[in-house]
């Protein structure tokens, strides 16, 4: 009697097993049908997108290359002749990053943000950046430069650099 019920526990065990694994080869079936769907789809929304685009005057070239490291994503330049939008997140220790230009040579603006929110989250930001023309080289590339200090040793971390390009004058 005792054998009779170890052998009938042992096929519901066995059989329940089974079931279980029909249902996740079934599953997957399912989600393989949805990837079909999904590949069918896509196409679809990118010609939307592209005549969308059209409809606004934009283009791939328009678009403002995106920047972005550890600690600042989805970062852009808009803006020409020395007045500069800086958009982007950021995720930095106590919610403070630094910034500045540089010609290669010297500093022409150094400053702080203070965010809304510390690391671990991501927080928004903007920047206006005005140069005056005297403070614009001639030939020499202007670079923004994204930073913390390191808590430990004050050194620069997480430094993200943005190229500036050379203005009309």
């Amino acid at each position: 009697m005792r054998y009779l019920m170890i052998f009938i526990l042992s096929c519901l065990i066995v059989f329940s097993g089974c079931a279980k694994a029909n249902q996740k080869n079934d599953n997957i079936e399912k989600t393989d049908q949805v990837e079909d769907n999904v590949d069918k789809i896509e196409p679809e929304e990118e010609n939307k997108e592209n005549q969308e685009e059209q409809k606004n005057g934009f283009d791939d070239q328009e678009k403002p290359k995106v920047y972005e490291n550890d600690s600042y994503r989805n970062v852009t330049l808009t803006g020409n002749k020395g007045d500069y939008i800086v958009t982007g997140e950021a995720r930095v220790f106590e919610g403070v990053f630094l910034y500045r230009v540089s010609d290669n040579q010297s500093y022409l603006i150094e400053d702080h943000v203070q965010l809304t929110k510390g690391a671990p989250s991501w927080s928004p930001f903007k920047l206006n950046i005005s140069l005056s023309d005297k403070e614009l080289p001639e030939n020499e590339t202007i670079t923004l430069e994204l930073y913390q200090n390191s808590p430990k040793d004050g050194s620069v971390i997480h430094q993200l650099l943005i190229p500036i390009p050379l203005f009309e004058q």
